[in-house]
C-alpha cells in the first residue's frame, strides 16, 4: 500500500489567504493525500526578542526582522483557517494543520479535522501533548532533535493514559534542507520495532532518494513541504517543492510502491508467454500404449512446456495411461488414470 503524502504548505500562503487557495489546489492536482498548514498565534509561540534560525534570512531585511516579526506576518486567522478547510473539501484533499498551543488543538478539532500532525519541537511540549491525547484525534508526530529517551516519555504519556490513541512516528532531520546522508532512514525502522507504531517519514532534503528509500522500509507516512514559487521571500519556499517538484516527487512515491508491489508472489502477466516458452514440458519418446506405467527413458524433456513440467512426472509414474500417445507427443494430466481408482 502507498504511503499517505501530505504536501505542507505551512506558512507559504505568506499569510494571503489567496495565496494558501492556491497551495490547495495545486496540491489536490499533483495528487497528495493532504495539505497541512500550521495554527499559531505569534504571541503564544514566540518572545519577541526570539532570533531567527540561518535559513530564515536571506537578505539584509531578513536579519534585521525578528522571528515573532515574522512570524505574526505569517499567522492564518481562525475564519481563514475555516475558509481554506473548505476549500480542501472542496477540492476533495483531507485539510490538516500543526497546532502550536493547546487552544488551537481543541479549534483544529472542533472545524473538523481527522487528524493532527505535531512539529518536532513540540515532542517536549506536554501541555500541547496532552491537548492532543484529549482530542483523540490521530497524531503524527515528528522527532526530529529528539533523543530516544525523549521519544520514550513521549510514548510512555500516551501508555498512561490512551495506550489506544492512534500516533505515528515521523522520522526527521530538523534543518532546510536537509543533507539527504542525514536522513538515517534506519531509524525509522528502528522505531517502528520498538515503539510497534506506524512510522513514516518527513522529507526536507531537496530531492526524492530519501522519501523512495523510506517507502521500501515501510513508510506509511511522508510529508513534504510545497510552495507555489521556490523565489517568493518567506522563510520555507527554498526547502520546498514547486508544482512541478511535487508531482514528480507524487509519481516517484507512487512508482516505488508498485515497484516493491505485494508479499503475494505471482506468475505476472508479462512472464505467461517466457513460461510457456522457456520451461521444459514431458514428451513422448517412445510410441507409449495405454496400461504403461513410465519411467525415465520414456520422456523426454523439451521447450516448450505445453502442459506437464519434470516437477509432476515423479508423481505421474505410479499412474498408467490410459490411451496411446504417439511418440513426440505432449503428455498431459488427462493422459492418466486419477490417482487411487483401480
Amino acid at each position: 500500500m502507498n504511503p499517505f503524502i501530505i504536501a505542507e504548505a505551512g506558512v507559504n500562503h505568506n499569510g494571503h489567504l489567496d495565496l494558501a487557495f492556491r497551495l490547495v489546489e495545486e496540491a489536490a492536482r499533483c495528487g497528495v493525500h493532504a495539505v497541512k498548514f500550521q495554527t499559531f498565534k505569534a504571541e503564544k509561540l514566540a518572545h519577541r526578542d526570539t532570533p531567527k534560525v540561518a535559513y530564515q534570512t536571506r537578505d539584509a531585511s531578513d536579519e534585521e526582522e525578528s522571528h515573532f516579526q515574522m512570524l505574526k506576518k505569517l499567522e492564518l486567522s481562525d475564519e481563514d483557517t475555516v475558509k481554506v478547510k473548505a476549500c480542501c473539501d472542496e477540492k476533495g484533499i483531507e485539510f490538516m494543520s500543526t497546532p502550536y498551543d493547546p487552544e488551537s488543538v481543541e479549534f483544529l478539532k472542533r472545524i473538523g479535522c481527522r487528524r493532527l500532525k505535531v512539529a518536532s519541537a513540540d515532542l517536549v511540549d506536554t501541555w500541547i501533548q496532552a491537548a492532543v491525547r484529549a482530542s483523540g484525534l490521530e497524531v503524527i508526530q515528528s522527532v526530529g532533535m529528539a533523543t530516544l529517551d525523549e521519544i520514550e516519555r513521549w510514548n510512555q504519556s500516551y501508555l498512561a493514559s490512551h495506550p489506544h490513541h492512534p500516533r505515528v512516528l515521523l522520522q526527521c532531520t530538523s534543518n532546510y534542507p536537509a543533507d539527504p546522508f542525514n536522513s538515517n532512514l534506519k531509524v525509522m525502522v528502528a522505531l517502528g520495532e520498538r515503539f510497534g507504531l506506524p512510522v513514516g517519514f518527513s522529507d526536507h532534503t531537496d530531492d526524492d532518494r530519501s522519501a523512495v528509500l523510506s517507502v521500501a522500509l515501510g513508510a506509511t507516512v511522508i510529508e513534504k513541504h510545497f510552495t507555489l514559487d521556490r523565489t517568493m521571500k518567506g522563510p520555507d519556499h527554498r526547502a520546498s517543492l514547486d508544482p512541478a517538484g511535487l508531482e514528480a516527487y507524487v509519481q516517484a512515491i507512487e512508482s516505488a510502491g508498485k515497484i516493491l508491489g505485494s508479499e503475494e508472489k505471482v506468475v505476472a502477466d508479462e512472464e505467461k508467454g517466457m513460461r510457456r516458452v522457456s520451461r521444459k514440458g514431458i514428451y513422448a519418446a517412445r510410441d507409449l500404449q495405454p496400461g504403461e506405467s513410465l519411467s525415465r527413458e520414456d520422456v523426454f524433456a523439451r521447450r516448450p512446456c505445453e502442459h506437464l513440467n519434470l516437477q509432476n512426472f515423479e508423481a505421474l509414474c505410479s499412474r498408467p495411461l490410459l490411451r496411446a500417445i504417439p511418440q513426440g507427443q505432449a503428455l498431459r494430466e488427462e493422459d492418466f488414470k486419477a490417482p487411487g481408482l483401480e
